[in-house]
C-alpha cells in the first residue's frame, strides 16, 4: 500500500511531467523509499508513515477530498497538496512539507535524471 501512496505522490509533486517521467523509474524509486523509511529510527519511521497514512486517508472535512489521495485525478491531487502546504493548520502544514521533502529527496536520487538536469555533483566528488 506505501508504493501506491508514493508512486501517486511522486505523480502528484512532479505534475506528471513526461519530461521527468521518463528519466524515472517509479516503482524502483517508490520501492528505494520503502526501504530507506524502514532503515530509519522508530520515532521517524514512525512519525513519517503516520503521516503519509494520515495524507492517504483523511476525512472530508479536515481534507476537502471524499475519496483515498492515490485514486483521486491529478488536478484535486495538486489542489490537495497545495491545500495542505498553504494551510493555516501547524500540523497539517508541517506534515505534507515533510512528505514533499522525503518524496523529492528519493525522486531526484535518480541518476538519468540527474543527468537530464546536468547535475555533476557525484562525478566531482568521485574525481
Amino acid at each position: 500500500m506505501l508504493n501506491q501512496i508514493f508512486i501517486s505522490l511522486l505523480l502528484t509533486l512532479c505534475g506528471e511531467d513526461p519530461e521527468v517521467l521518463d528519466r524515472v523509474n517509479l516503482p524502483q524509486v517508490a520501492e528505494r523509499m520503502r526501504r530507506y523509511l524502514s532503515s530509519l529510527p522508530p520515532f521517524y519511521h514512525f512519525a513519517l508513515v503516520s503521516a503519509l497514512l494520515l495524507f492517504e486517508f483523511m476525512p472530508y472535512p479536515i481534507s476537502n477530498k471524499w475519496r483515498r489521495f492515490s485514486r483521486l485525478p491529478l488536478d484535486t491531487r495538486l489542489r490537495v497538496v497545495h491545500q495542505w502546504l498553504e494551510s493555516s493548520f501547524f500540523l497539517k502544514h508541517l506534515m505534507m512539507k515533510g512528505i514533499r521533502s522525503f518524496c523529492i529527496m528519493q525522486l531526484y536520487a535518480e541518476p538519468k535524471l540527474l543527468e537530464h538536469l546536468a547535475y555533476e555533483g557525484r562525478q566531482k566528488c568521485q574525481n
